[in-house]
């Protein structure tokens, strides 16, 4: 028999099909895996970014003493929902502690303004009974001024509380704004003369700008602007009143020239009775600018405290509850 050789051989050709088969659908299936995982990662990542923003817009309002602001609650459970809980929990506290405190100097307030203000009173007739110009009627006239000092103390606490209480807004109604501001400056403007200051009123956008309110507490309120900027300011400094109006609000302003208020005190003159170290040597009570920022919430307004570069310049915005006259 021949030698010869044997060749067994056989078709690799379903292996290869095979293959190309699974590797079509392995890339069939990893693309739209890596898609998916990409929409639902970009989607988490922007729902992590807007939880993450609301919770930075909760903190900066709680920071500017609004401590009403509270993180929107859902109904997860990661670190993100515990994180907002503690925060809301933390305002909430410190909101009652705040209203607490309000609470007690109002009451202290209410309980004292009438034996202070009787007290006023008698030493005024001890001073009236005394030699004019002796050691004791000395004495005697500034026990007095104390006591006044006192019992206005007690009274801008008590007026503090009821502006916050919210029943002024019973009598709002449309007030001429413009006007209520030539009228304050024509007031001040000899007791800033006197005191070496220059008061100027900047020409208002119309004869009448109107806004809803109180009358007698936005007059207050622009009063204690004045007060405050004449009060720490040196001789010599410019005050200006300003009001703008726009579609959206009405801009009120005073502004000076003086030293200004460093950007980290600014929140804290807002509180009640704080002053500046500064300004213990100076007549006032700590309570002005508090008055001012009573007032601005209860006409739903934002009060701002801005560099006037040099100076302080305070700016009321009232909502645009307005309209220009003619």
């Amino acid at each position: 028999m021949a030698r010869g050789v044997l060749v067994v051989g056989e078709s690799r050709a379903a292996l290869i099909e095979m293959k190309d088969t699974f590797v079509g659908l392995l890339l069939m299936s990893i693309i739209p895996t890596l898609l998916i995982s990409l929409g639902a990662g970009t989607w988490m990542a922007l729902a992590t970014a807007r939880r993450v923003r609301r919770i930075e817009f909760t903190l900066a309002q709680l920071t500017r003493g609004d401590l009403s602001a509270r993180v929107s609650e859902d109904s997860g459970n990661d670190d993100l929902s515990r994180i907002g809980f503690g925060i809301n929990r933390m305002a909430t506290a410190q909101d009652a502690s705040m209203s607490a405190l309000r609470q007690v100097s109002t009451d202290i307030a209410h309980d004292l303004k009438t034996p202070i203000q009787r007290m006023s009173v008698l030493l005024a007739d001890l001073r009236n009974r005394l030699t004019v110009d002796s050691p004791e009627a000395d004495i005697a006239e500034r026990a007095v001024n104390e006591a006044d000092h006192a019992a206005a103390v007690f009274q801008s606490l008590l007026t503090i509380a009821q502006i916050e209480g919210g029943g002024a807004k019973a009598r709002f109604d449309q007030v001429d704004i413009a006007r209520i501001m030539v009228t304050f400056a024509e007031i001040y403007t000899p007791t800033a003369e006197d005191s070496g200051h220059s008061l100027k009123l900047e020409s208002l956008p119309g004869t009448q700008i109107f806004i809803r309110g109180d009358k007698t507490l936005l007059g207050q309120m622009i009063a204690n602007l004045i007060e405050n900027a004449l009060r720490h300011t040196p001789s010599g400094s410019t005050i200006t009143m300003a009001l703008a109006h726009t579609p959206t609000e009405v801009v009120l302003s005073v502004s000076d020239d003086g030293p200004g208020i460093p950007e980290g005190e600014r929140t804290n003159v807002l509180r009640r009775l704080y002053r500046l170290e500064r300004s213990r040597t100076t007549p006032g009570n700590g309570l002005g600018l508090s008055l001012v920022h009573a007032i601005a919430e209860l006409h739903d307004a934002r009060l701002t405290l801005q560099d006037n570069r040099p100076g302080l310049r305070v700016e009321v915005r009232f909502p645009a509850k307005s309209r220009l006259g003619a």
